[in-house]
């Protein structure tokens, strides 16, 4: 049996993966999934996801704040801001404006 402490993030992002796929889910909720992770390990994570959803149907609902990541992996976004959605289309769509104002002040909110 593998300690926790042995595996590294990644690995046990991948872990999580795998537990909830043993269930044979129609969806996969990820609540940050690449969070604290180094740029290969994300890439590795999400290229997970990305398969998992191709090979087998399953839809990820991701909740991520690395932009670049949501636009290169999604198939649409959605964006909040102050607990309204401000955005839902696909990712071509997002411009770098609203990318803006939705992280502009955003320390001054915290």
């Amino acid at each position: 049996m593998l300690v926790r402490d042995a595996l590294s993030g990644g690995q046990m992002q991948r872990v999580g993966i795998c537990r909830a796929l043993s269930q044979n889910p129609d969806l996969m909720l990820a609540d940050e999934p690449i969070a604290s992770l180094d740029p290969k390990a994300s890439k590795d994570v999400m290229d997970t996801l990305k398969r998992v959803n191709e090979a087998q149907g399953i839809t990820t609902i991701a909740n991520l704040h690395q932009v670049d990541v949501a636009k290169h992996y999604a198939t649409r976004i959605i964006a909040l801001k102050h607990g309204r959605i401000v955005f839902d289309d696909s990712p071509d769509k997002l411009s770098d404006a609203l990318i803006h104002d939705l992280y502009e002040n955003i320390e001054e909110k915290h």
